[in-house]
């Protein structure tokens, strides 16, 4: 077992820090075909106004002996958040534009805690009628942070596009907003 300070990249990717701000016993056990072990599981820091967030590793380790073939090691990432006595879960959908044919974006996390977007989705608008939609991947956005988002606008009938609506949902509501394009959606 090992644990990190957990933060995120604006692009999403993991940023971990080696951290002795949490605990856990054992450090190493050792699971026979289908047992289970409980790992306790503290902190040694205090609690702030922002959520504090960590990842637990729980890596199994190569055998002693030489394998016959190919072996696959399991190594999981377990989240380990330490909240603040007052949550608040709020997001923001910033800096809608549209760029060198791509749609770009940012989810802020001006909360106390991390949020999770259940749908990112965008969607070309003629007039009323949907011309294109498309989902995007998401994940956890920690507290404090920003998930930048870039899309390519389809070349297949973006003359006619007029706007472009991002909508974001969560689990406690949604934002959205709506990029006005009176010259269209194409790449320039």
């Amino acid at each position: 077992l090992s644990v990190f300070a957990w933060a995120q990249s604006n692009s999403g990717e993991m940023q971990l820090q080696p951290t002795q701000d949490i605990v856990f016993y054992p450090p190493l056990l050792t699971l026979k075909p289908s047992e289970t072990r409980r790992v306790r599981v503290g902190t040694a820091t205090t609690f702030e106004v922002r959520e504090k967030t960590y990842r637990l590793f729980v890596e199994e380790l190569p055998p002693t002996e030489a394998p016959k073939g190919v072996r696959v090691l399991t190594k999981m990432g377990i989240p380990v958040f330490l909240r603040p006595a007052k949550e608040v879960a709020t997001a923001s959908l910033t800096d809608v534009r549209q760029q060198d044919g791509t749609l770009k974006f940012s989810v802020a996390n001006v909360g106390t805690v991390h949020i999770v977007p259940r749908s990112v989705k965008v969607r070309g608008l003629v007039g009323s009628t949907t011309a294109f939609e498309k989902s995007l991947d998401s994940w956890y956005v920690l507290s404090g942070g920003r998930r930048d988002f870039e899309m390519a606008l389809q070349k297949n009938g973006c003359a006619q596009v007029t706007s472009i609506v991002v909508d974001v949902q969560f689990e406690s509501g949604q934002v959205q907003e709506q990029l006005q394009t009176p010259n269209g959606a194409c790449p320039r």
